[in-house]
C-alpha cells in the first residue's frame, strides 16, 4: 500500500457575498390580464413565492387601474384555502394600506399583517404614526379579522424590513428605521391597534422587542421607552377576545406583576406558546394565574433580562441609583422584594398546564433542589436555563418563525 502524502491545507477564503437585492418591479397590463394573471397565481402552486406574486398584483391593479376590490373578491375563495403561515402580509403592506395604495379589502386574503414598518420612527414627530392611529380607529367593523397581529422590533425583523425597503422602488412606502436602541409604541398604538376589528379573533400576537445588554448597566432607558406590552396590558386591551389566542410573544417589554396588575385569571384556553423573557423577573404570583388561565400551555420563556442578577445578589447590594432604575425602567411593582420562583410556584403551574413540554428559566433556579425535583419527576418536559442577558438554546429563536413564513423572496 502505498504511503499517503499529507497535502498542506488549503488557504481559507471568505464565503461569497450574498448576491445585492434587485428592486422589484410590478407587473404591467390591462386590468382584464392582470386579474387573469392574478387568478392564475390563485390556482396555481401554494408556495410564499407565489403568495408574493400575488400580492404584487394585488397592487398592480390597485395602483394602475384603480380599485381592486373586485378582482380581490374574484379569488378570495381560493386564496382561503392556501395555508395561514403562507399568507403573512409583505412588511410593507401596512403603510401602503394606510396611504391608500392598497385597499382594505386586501386583508380579506393576508392571514396576518405585520405593523413593525409604521412605527419604526422613534422621534414623536413621525407623521405616520397619527396617519397609522386614524386608519386603525376608521377601519370598518366588518374588517377582516386576522389570525396573527406583528408589532415587533426584534433584531430579525429590522433586517426583514432593511431588505424590503431595498426591495420597493417607491420610497414613499418605506419603513423608517428606529435607532439602534430606542423604540416607541405610546400615544395609542398599542390600544388602537388591540381595539380595531383586526384583532377581534386573535390567534398570533408578537410585540417582542430585542433588548440590547446594555440597558440596565448603563442607566438608561433603552427600548423599553414608552408604553410597552405588558402581559396583563395586552389582555386588558384584548377583553374577552382572547379565547383563540394561542401565541403570544412579549420578550422584551416591561412587566408588571404587582397584584395590582394582574387578574387572578385570564380566558386562555387555547394559549399554548408565551415568551415574557428578557424582562423584570417573575415570581409565583405569575404562575399561578398562568396555571388558572392557560391549561393548553405548552411552552414557556421566562428569563429575565439583567435585572434578573437579583437573583444572584442581595438587593442590598445595590446602589440607590441602581435601585431607581429598577423601579423606574423595569416596572418591578416592590424593588425591595423583586418576583422569585419557588418550588411552590412551580408546583402549581405543572398541576395547572399538564400540557407543559418546555419551560425556559433563569440558571440560578438549578441550585434550588426543590424545583430540581419537581421539574425531573415532570415526564416529557424539557427544562432549558440561561444566564441573564443570555440566550436560550432551545427556545432564542423567533418564535413566530417557526410556524408563519415572514421572509419575501424575490
Amino acid at each position: 500500500m502505498s504511503k499517503k502524502t499529507k497535502q498542506a491545507a488549503a488557504p481559507w477564503t471568505p464565503p461569497p457575498a450574498p448576491p445585492p437585492i434587485v428592486p422589484r418591479t410590478l407587473p404591467t397590463g390591462t386590468r382584464e390580464a392582470l386579474t387573469a394573471q392574478l387568478t392564475a397565481l390563485a390556482a396555481g402552486p401554494q408556495t410564499r413565492t407565489a403568495w408574493m406574486h400575488l400580492c404584487a398584483h394585488v397592487e398592480a391593479i390597485h395602483r394602475q387601474h384603480g380599485d381592486a376590490t373586485e378582482a380581490i373578491a374574484a379569488v378570495q375563495s381560493q386564496v382561503s384555502s392556501w395555508p395561514a403561515p403562507l399568507r403573512m402580509a409583505p412588511w410593507l403592506w401596512i403603510n401602503k394600506l394606510v396611504a391608500g395604495a392598497l385597499p382594505v379589502a386586501a386583508l380579506a386574503l393576508v392571514s396576518g399583517l405585520p405593523v413593525s414598518a409604521a412605527i419604526g420612527d422613534n422621534a414623536a414627530q413621525n407623521p405616520r404614526r397619527e396617519a397609522l392611529r386614524t386608519w386603525l380607529r376608521a377601519l370598518p367593523a366588518k374588517t377582516p379579522a386576522l389570525d396573527a397581529l406583528v408589532l415587533s422590533w426584534r433584531t430579525e425583523v429590522r433586517r426583514a424590513i432593511e431588505e424590503a425597503n431595498a426591495r420597493e422602488p417607491d420610497a414613499t412606502f418605506h419603513a423608517t428605521l428606529p435607532h439602534e436602541r430606542v423604540y416607541h409604541w405610546e400615544e395609542g398604538i398599542l390600544e388602537a391597534l388591540l381595539a380595531s376589528p383586526l384583532a377581534r379573533d386573535l390567534s398570533v400576537f408578537d410585540a417582542s422587542l430585542a433588548v440590547p445588554a446594555g440597558d440596565y448597566t448603563e442607566r438608561t432607558p433603552g427600548v423599553i421607552d414608552g408604553n410597552t406590552a405588558s402581559f396583563a396590558r395586552v389582555l386588558a386591551l384584548l377583553g374577552k377576545r382572547t379565547k383563540r389566542l394561542a401565541h403570544l410573544d412579549l420578550r422584551g417589554s416591561t412587566l408588571a406583576h404587582g397584584a395590582d396588575r394582574l387578574k387572578t385569571r385570564y380566558a386562555l384556553p387555547a394559549l399554548r406558546v408565551l415568551d415574557v423573557g428578557m424582562s423584570a423577573p417573575v415570581g409565583d404570583t405569575f404562575l399561578t394565574v398562568l396555571a388558572a388561565s392557560a391549561p393548553s400551555l405548552e411552552a414557556l420563556h421566562t428569563v429575565p433580562d439583567c435585572t434578573g442578577s437579583l437573583l444572584d445578589y442581595p438587593f442590598e447590594e445595590f446602589s440607590d441609583d441602581e435601585r431607581s432604575n429598577l423601579e423606574q425602567y423595569w416596572s418591578l411593582a416592590d424593588p425591595t422584594r423583586p418576583p422569585r420562583i419557588t418550588a411552590t410556584g412551580v408546583k402549581t403551574l405543572l398541576r395547572g398546564c399538564p400540557a407543559l413540554k418546555l419551560l425556559v428559566l433563569q440558571s440560578t433556579y438549578r441550585r434550588d433542589e426543590a424545583i430540581t425535583a419537581l421539574l425531573a419527576a415532570r415526564e416529557g418536559l424539557v427544562v432549558d436555563h440561561t444566564y441573564a442577558q443570555g440566550v436560550s438554546v432551545l427556545h432564542g429563536a423567533w418564535p413566530l418563525a417557526q410556524t408563519w413564513s415572514l421572509d419575501e423572496p424575490v
